[in-house]
């Protein structure tokens, strides 16, 4: 049988009853459970002609996509909107990962659709929760819509700065 869970509960570890017939029964994931890892259940399965004889059930897992994060074999990817000032002079953002507060430093001068990799602080690794994998911030610089009279006119100072270099 297939058993779907979210990335949310593959990230933080979730328990479910399922039926075999008219048992009930708990399965436990941990954390780090991820798409094809299969649990076996050794004889609830297919009846054999003694309970001795019985087939193992074999549950898979299938972590269903989700709409702000990805998880593959790199680690998990996020895209994080900053704004145009935070991107040229640098700063601190913060991650909200299924309610895991993560603060990492933005680089000066971050360019936007830039890729930012915070190592060890993503999913947990299945069989060693300790260890996790890493996590890619894809960097989307936000530009402000409208601006005053003096940051037109501070923009345009810039702007002659550069030119004159």
């Amino acid at each position: 049988m297939t058993l779907s869970i979210t990335l949310e509960e593959s990230y933080k570890g979730t328990s479910r009853e399922i039926s075999v017939g008219v048992k009930r029964l708990k399965l436990n994931l941990k954390p780090g459970s991820y798409t094809g890892w299969k649990l076996k259940l050794k004889g609830y399965g297919q009846r054999g002609n003694t309970e001795d004889l019985n087939g193992d059930l074999i549950v898979t897992v299938n972590v269903l996509p989700h709409d702000f994060y990805i998880k593959d074999n790199l680690g998990l990817h996020i895209v994080k909107e900053i704004d145009l000032y935070d991107a040229m002079l640098g700063g601190e953002g913060e991650l909200d990962i299924f309610g895991d507060k993560l603060k990492f430093n933005i680089p000066a001068c971050t360019q936007n659709t830039s890729s930012l990799r915070l190592k060890g602080k993503g999913f947990p690794q299945y069989n060693n929760p300790e260890t996790r994998c890493d996590v890619y911030v894809r960097i989307m610089v936000s530009l402000p819509s409208s601006l005053t009279d003096e940051e037109r006119d501070l923009f345009i100072q810039l702007k002659n700065l550069k030119q004159q270099k």
